[in-house]
């Protein structure tokens, strides 16, 4: 079943079925990038730092065969165009430790383009491969407890460890109706328990990136005086599905929440929850996303619109499915059935037609006020004559 984010489908990456045609000789090898996120905390003498491990990346593998024939090098080319560059994933059969025997891996060309140094009667090339995960072996998780932003004595213990393993997860919900929930991660893995959400659910290796804009690597910062917190995030859009996503549907004002996941404990830290306040898709394989907390709607100018003594709403029209602002047709009665001119007391308006519990403006009501003139009377503003 393919993936999908809200109503997009995301497309599968497209497979070859092809086998790599040439043999790794002796000096091949395997990396694996160990992702590490450092913690420090005190100073001076009392300095200390904590590792975090993230979590595994994919495995690349070092393609070694510094004397290419011409039949080999005829060989790569034509594969190279045959899978178009890293466009399709092929079969690479790795070299074991015995030197041997070969264990078949999903791969695809890690670095273009293609580059071969020729020689006088020979080529050279350095080649890597980059491992494709086979979806159906994403790890899952169970979340058997939810903390929000503080520990529990239990996992503050836990936290203390030596080992830790976290995994970020997002949850963005829009503001657009029968829009499904969206789920990413820095990983594809499926959780049970997640709240609110479906068991299990699937998320999504989209996000990069987290931080507070201008912060380097800092999350979010918080301050004393009710500033709002700001956090952004990076998601992979190399697919241009998040492209399709926000041609589909509004993201602007969305609901989006970071929480984190203590693999070691299974508690779900529901950290930080806010808003979308903007999105930026420039072309690249990233789309950067800015948010606030909930803090950020409430220092904002309302109303946001101007007052004024002529009404905002179009006459018995739905501008929604299901919501008139201005029924006239079943509330109303009198007046022009077919028209208003949108004021309060005018000849074919609010009170014309019936409507005065619906008028969208602001209607004025003069009235008098009586003051005292502090130009007359005596000492202390006694006797002060009325003016209205």
């Amino acid at each position: 079943m393919a993936d999908t984010i809200g109503r997009i489908t995301v497309p599968a990456p497209v497979q070859s079925g092809a086998k790599f045609p040439l043999v790794s000789l002796y000096g091949y090898g395997m990396t694996r990038d160990w992702k590490i996120v450092e913690h420090r905390f005190g100073e001076l003498a009392t300095l200390s730092v904590q590792r975090y491990a993230v979590g595994a990346g994919a495995r690349r593998f070092q393609f070694a065969k510094p004397d290419l024939d011409p039949c080999d090098r005829a060989d790569l080319l034509n594969f190279y165009d045959q899978v178009q560059g890293p466009y399709q994933s092929f079969i690479y059969p790795a070299p074991n430790d015995d030197r041997q025997t070969f264990t078949n891996f999903t791969v695809i060309f890690d670095a273009p383009p293609l580059s071969i140094t020729e020689l006088q009667n020979r080529a050279q090339t350095g080649l890597t491969f980059l491992e494709i995960l086979d979806p159906a072996k994403a790890p899952a998780y169970a979340v058997s407890s939810v903390v929000t932003r503080f520990p529990t004595d239990a996992l503050a213990q836990a936290l203390a460890s030596e080992v830790q393993i976290i995994i970020p997860l997002v949850h963005i919900k829009v503001r657009t109706g029968g829009v499904p929930d969206i789920y990413f991660s820095d990983r594809r893995a499926v959780f049970s328990g997640f709240p609110g959400a479906p068991s299990p659910t699937t998320f999504l290796p989209r996000l990069i990136g987290i931080g507070a804009p201008g912060t380097g690597d800092v999350i979010m910062s918080q301050s004393i005086d009710g500033r709002a917190e700001n956090v952004s995030f990076k998601f992979g859009n190399a697919d241009r599905a998040l492209s399709a996503l926000v041609n589909d549907c509004a993201i602007d004002f969305a609901q989006i929440d970071l929480s984190f996941f203590h693999v070691n404990t299974g508690t779900l830290i529901q950290l930080w929850k806010g808003v979308i306040l903007s999105w930026q898709i420039d072309g690249s394989a990233v789309m950067s996303v800015q948010c606030s907390d909930g803090l950020y709607p409430i220092t904002q100018a309302y109303p946001p619109r101007t007052v004024s003594r002529q009404c905002w709403k179009p006459f018995n029209t739905a501008i929604l499915p299901g919501y008139t602002p201005c029924p006239y047709s079943t509330a109303g009665s009198g007046g022009d059935p077919t028209s208003c001119d949108y004021f309060y007391t005018s000849a074919n308006g609010c009170l014309a037609h019936g409507m005065s519990q619906y008028f969208g403006g602001h209607p004025e009501q003069p009235q008098s006020v009586v003051i005292k003139d502090n130009g007359t009377g005596i000492i202390g503003g006694f006797f002060r004559s009325t003016v209205t």
